[in-house]
């Protein structure tokens, strides 16, 4: 056969014109394809193909250039198409007498099966014993294997009822219906069925691709064709065999003492080998770890064995785990090695190869003959003997407890040399102190195998069908895995080693962490202005027609009448400012989380705080028919220094929480004075509530985001569910803490303590809390008029136009409205204003473009023209950017009536304003407030909000003007004299 390709070789050589598939057109060859599970499957047009055969007829195109036309059909229907030259080749045919002169077939096959006969597993009447199948039926396909089964039967004298089918699906459809009691099949063209059993083989064949007795010429090229095959890919049909048949049905289809063994084990116990990566060791969990690990699972889990439990065992010595297989101790050990000699010495079986690796020879210096003539050996370790044993008969061997010992050994040359597998050798080597050791690779390879008791076949034979099943390079492919756990080269090995290169080292080290350190920052800045821009968008787009929404509901309720249209109104405002809250909540929650939200320390009023949480608390209370308690201490400073409109958030977020989740009874806020020194105080915030309580399993979500607790019981409570989580990174900002005691079903009680500094360490003295209802009805109607000045609104939105001219229509100012940027910059150039209301977002031109217009075009106008900026995004931020660019003030959507006086109050010219209504000052009166305004050593507003009005502010104040008046000689006096100590008042 060798002289044959070879010669055939030789000829397509010499004849390339007649031979190669590339001096001629690609030819279209007719090939008949049937369903046949492994071998050819795919039988329809459309479906993906796959299998032995279709493999086979892709690698021929190679050599043949060869284009194929498939046509569809069972196995005989096919064969007469070849018979009738109406397809020019069918794969699979046995070859025989009566078909040579009807077919033509190849001087090589394309393969070799074997035949078996499959029973189903229950049924105990059917035997290896041939006689047991008399009177069965057995279904076979019209193919050569009839003929087999045929000759068979009939040289073992027995009569059985023989089924012929067209196509292995009818004959495995009618096997799996019962139909028949034996199916003869080949052994490599079936997958594992579910409960059938292997009886026996029952012959052998080689099968070949056959060409149409019409198409000599086909049959030359296929003969050419596989010759140069066999001669340049001399392992193609093997590696398609163990491709395809590896899960054949003889591999998954157990013995009768495989199935035995499993009937009488549930589970398996393994011993192995510690310290032994990477086929195994014990990690620090005290769990197997190695190839161990992934074989034994995997191996029945390809034997569709699920139900089987796994042990191990781990052991320090070989010795010790070979002695438990013979005790019955374990089942089965890994990794076993050594041979047949010394595994029957140890009353023991081999299983089939696990992985088979070469052994390196260790040794110091220069390789010389003489280190072969002693070695170190690891006594723990009982394959090494065994290798060295077998490979170096005459050497002396010296035990040393491990591994690591032997190759200091060979360091300190107490020996010439020892031993290492070689998926250990090159990790372990890495240890700097082996430096000044070799590697030399000996030709003899050492395999690893599972040990299985002698007399336990059931269980070798099932280990054995399991390393089949895996594919040829798992072992290795895991065993690499497992080899960088050995040893671990350390940072300061690689010092010790190349200290000239540690500090170039460092040195690009440091660079790179730079260049790393700042690409990345420029990464994280990027996200977080898209983030920052995100959250901007939304707080615009939601809080704009939010803004209209309240605007003209303050319209409604200012200029109606009717008890039910103002009913709605005030549900409207709820809900709004509902909403808006949300939105809120929101907002601080990202700029939390994106760390920009930032302390402001600046003094504060606190009776003013505590009133504004009165003002705002009291009324929902009452609306839900809870009393409201306030407990201040009197000792509190009247002027801290610290963050007010955080340190008010948390409070608010607290007495809101307790408002929403009580139903009867009452909220208390205490605030007390717990400790005072000269630089500072801290205080004592606690919020209580006769609420439903917070169970103890939910305390750890209570300050989760967007969670609610108890929902069953609080799902139509609204809310965002950021409060808590809101406020406890709040008073983590402010240094602080928050706790919580809760009894559920009787309340709760949520309380922190703050650091503050002192501006004012006057006592508050005695807390009277703020008359809700007049602070209402102070701001219920316009407070000033302006006839004479004229201001411009700039909105792309109509709706806000027409809220905001609707709220001052009573204020009888002249009103001018633009929708764009443009259009404002026009009016502004034909006409004079008292102050500008310029929106921040707008199409085509924003509001800060059309600001720094303003200023290019008009700059001596606009530097006497106050410019508003009215803003739906609610970032603090934002705020800072449009002061830092020029505008004269910044103004939150949604705005109110009481916003607007106040921004016009403040930058409106004084002479152009009329007070009206019990708060009219006359005009000597606003001079002196406008006047202390822009002193700014007083916090105005704040005394007109602690006085109650401003005539009782202007009245304080005179007071304080006399009492110093009396005293200005003296002081001046004593200024003089440097008497610091008397100086005072």
């Amino acid at each position: 056969m060798l002289i044959y390709l070879i010669l055939t070789a030789i000829l397509f050589i010499m004849f390339p014109a007649q031979a190669s598939a590339q001096n001629r057109p690609a030819d279209s060859v007719r090939v008949g394809y049937y369903e046949n599970e492994i071998f050819e499957e795919g039988a329809a047009p459309g479906v993906a193909k796959t299998g032995y055969a279709y493999e086979y007829y892709r690698k021929l195109s190679e050599y043949t250039g060869w284009n194929y036309e498939y046509v569809y059909g069972g196995f005989g229907e096919l064969y007469d198409m070849l018979l009738s030259g109406d397809i020019d080749l069918l794969a699979g045919l046995a070859k025989r007498e009566d078909r040579i002169d009807k077919i033509g077939y190849p001087e090589i096959p394309m393969g070799n099966e074997a035949y078996i006969l499959l029973k189903h597993e229950a049924d105990d009447s059917i035997t290896s014993v041939v006689s047991s199948f008399s009177g069965k039926k057995i279904g076979v396909l019209k193919s050569a294997i009839l003929d087999t089964l045929e000759d068979y039967l009939k040289e073992h004298s027995t009569e059985a009822e023989i089924v012929c089918f067209d196509d292995y699906e009818s004959v495995y459809s009618a096997f799996d219906g019962k139909e028949v009691d034996i199916i003869a099949v080949e052994e490599d063209g079936a997958r594992n069925r579910e409960h059938a059993e292997v009886i026996c083989t029952f012959g052998t064949s080689d099968y070949y691709l056959c060409v149409s007795i019409s198409r000599p010429d086909l049959l030359n090229e296929l003969d050419i064709a596989q010759s140069l095959m066999a001669v340049e890919e001399p392992n193609y049909t093997g590696s398609l065999q163990s491709k395809y048949y590896a899960s054949g049905i003889m591999s998954r289809s157990f013995s009768a003492s495989e199935r035995e063994w499993l009937d009488q084990n549930k589970s398996v116990t393994i011993g192995y080998l510690n310290n032994y990566l990477p086929f195994s060791s014990t990690d620090t969990d005290g769990k197997v770890t190695g190839l161990i690990k992934d074989l034994v699972p995997d191996m029945f889990k390809e034997l569709h064995l699920s139900d089987i439990r796994f042990d191990y065992k781990g052991y320090e010595n070989y010795d010790d785990m070979i002695a438990d297989i013979r005790a019955d101790k374990i089942d089965a050990a890994f990794p076993v090695g050594g041979g047949l000699y010394y595994s029957e010495e140890n009353g023991i079986y081999l299983s089939s190869v696990v992985t088979t690796a070469s052994t390196d020879l260790v040794y110091k210096g220069e390789y010389d003959n003489e280190d072969a003539l002693s070695f170190a050996v690891n006594e723990n370790n009982r394959m090494q003997y065994y290798y060295i044993d077998t490979y170096f008969p005459d050497a002396q061997t010296i035990m040393y407890p491990d591994i690591e010992s032997c190759l200091m050994a060979v360091l300190k040359e107490e020996v010439g040399a020892t031993t290492l597998n070689g998926l250990r050798a090159n990790e372990i080597m890495k240890n700097r102190r082996y430096d000044g050791l070799y590697l030399q690779q000996l030709d003899q390879t050492d395999d690893r195998c599972f040990g299985v008791k002698i007399g336990n076949e059931g269980l070798l034979k099932l280990i054995n069908r399991g390393i089949k099943l895996l594919d040829s390079n798992y072992s290795r492919e895991h065993a690499y895995h497992y080899s960088s756990r050995l040893y671990t080269y350390t940072f300061l090995d690689m010092v010790e080693d190349n200290l000239w290169l540690f500090l170039i080292m460092s040195l690009l080290i440091a660079l790179i962490i730079i260049v790393f350190i700042v690409r990345d920052l420029k990464r994280t800045r990027l996200s977080d202005r898209l983030k920052t821009d995100f959250v901007s968008n939304m707080s615009h787009e939601i809080r704009t027609p939010i803004t209209a929404i309240l605007g003209m509901n303050e319209l409604i309720q200012k200029e109606s009448r009717e008890e039910n249209i103002l009913q709605y109104a005030d549900n409207i405002k709820k809900a709004g400012e509902s909403l808006l809250g949300i939105i809120n909540d929101i907002l601080d929650f990202s700029r939390i989380e994106t760390g920009r939200m930032e302390l402001i320390e600046q003094p504060y009023s606190l009776p003013g705080l505590l009133g504004d949480l009165n003002l705002m608390i009291v009324k929902r209370a009452q609306d839900k028919g809870l009393g409201f308690i306030m407990e201040v201490d009197d000792r509190l400073p009247v002027k801290p220094i610290g963050d007010m409109q955080k340190l008010r958030q948390v409070i608010t977020n607290l007495l809101t929480n307790a408002v929403k989740y009580t139903e009867k009874g009452q909220v208390k806020l205490s605030v007390r004075l717990k400790e005072k020194t000269p630089e500072g105080f801290e205080m004592e915030v606690s919020v209580e509530d006769t609420g439903i309580g917070i169970k103890d399993e939910e305390m750890d979500k209570l300050y989760s985001a967007f969670d609610r607790l108890d929902m069953e019981r609080n799902r139509n409570i609204e809310g965002s569910g950021l409060g808590l989580s809101i406020t406890k990174r709040l008073l983590e900002i402010m240094g602080s803490g928050i706790e919580v005691k809760s009894v559920y079903g009787e309340g709760s009680c949520f309380s922190f303590c703050v650091k503050q500094k002192i501006a004012d360490a006057t006592p508050t003295g005695a807390y009277e809390a703020r008359d809700p209802d007049a602070d209402k009805r102070r701001f219920t109607g316009a407070s000033f008029k302006a006839p004479e000045a004229r201001i411009m609104v700039v909105d792309d939105t109509p709706m806000n136009l027409k809220v905001i001219c609707g709220l001052l229509k009573t204020n009888e100012l002249v009103i001018d409205t633009a929708e764009s940027g443009e259009e404002c910059i026009e009016l502004f150039g034909k006409q004079a204003y008292d102050l500008i209301f310029l929106d921040h977002r707008m199409p085509v031109m924003d509001g800060l473009e059309t600001f720094l217009e303003l200023k290019k075009r008009y700059p001596e106008t606009l530097q006497k023209t106050p410019v508003i900026c009215l803003t739906a995004n609610a970032l603090s931020d934002v705020r800072e950017q449009m002061l830092n660019a020029g505008f004269d003030d910044f103004l939150s959507k949604p705005v109110t009536l009481f916003d607007l006086e106040q921004m016009l109050l403040k930058h409106l010219p004084e002479e152009k304003i009329q007070r009206s209504g019990d708060e009219a000052l006359n005009p000597s009166d606003e001079v002196i407030l406008r006047r202390l305004r822009m002193m700014g050593e007083l916090d105005v507003d704040k005394g007109i909000e602690y006085c109650g009005d401003s005539e009782e502010y202007l009245d304080a104040v005179n007071i304080y003007r006399h009492s110093a008046e009396g005293h200005l000689n003296e002081l001046t006096k004593l200024f003089e004299a440097s008497e610091w100590q008397q100086l005072s008042i």
